[in-house]
């Protein structure tokens, strides 16, 4: 089998989403409120097609996948300079066989 990434030369679909996760606490807001604790999360994410091709009996044959990688980290690690850094390069260097995302 070998896999090719069909995407196109846009690389799939990027997404990006927050998450806000419930701490189970409460905290005083910036106007003095009193609010529940919650940490927001940034899942950064490409899915694009993928296609594998085999041969068997001299019949030629291709099954399409959709591949999904998800980097997930809290919100304020992606603003950060080192940190950011290192999971934006972790995104960008997922790699396929046969073509990179």
């Amino acid at each position: 089998h070998t896999p090719t990434n069909t995407a196109g030369s846009n690389g799939g679909i990027f997404m990006v989403t927050n998450t806000v996760l419930p701490l189970g606490t409460t905290v005083k807001n910036e106007i003095g409120r009193t609010v529940e604790a919650t940490l927001i999360r940034q899942v950064k994410t490409r899915v694009v097609l993928q296609t594998s091709e085999s041969t068997a009996g001299g019949v030629k044959s291709s099954v399409n996948s959709l591949l999904g990688v998800w980097v997930s980290a809290p919100l304020d690690e992606w603003q950060k300079l080192v940190m950011g850094t290192k999971l934006i390069q972790i995104v960008n260097s997922i790699q396929l066989e046969g073509g990179q995302l």
